[in-house]
């Protein structure tokens, strides 16, 4: 493990990015399915496909977050 991997502020950042990943997916999908389900009356069907929307967006954006982070070790041993 390298020093900048061990460096306490990259780890507060890294966990600040997927909170607001997770808290933008979320309340993102939950705003715009209620507002669909108020334009297009027909409450609850676009909340729920837009919550499970924004949680899959959510997933996805984290993976990609700590994707760099899942590959020091390697760099070390060499």
């Amino acid at each position: 493990m390298s020093k900048q991997s061990k460096n306490p502020m990259r780890a507060f950042m890294l966990v600040s990015t997927i909170l607001s990943c997770v808290i933008g997916g979320t309340v993102g999908g939950l705003f715009l399915g209620i507002w669909l389900d108020k334009l297009l009356n027909a409450s609850p069907v676009f909340l729920i496909i837009c919550l499970l929307v924004g949680m899959l967006t959510s997933i996805y954006s984290i993976s990609k977050v700590v994707q760099p982070f899942l590959g020091d070790d390697n760099e070390d041993a060499k």
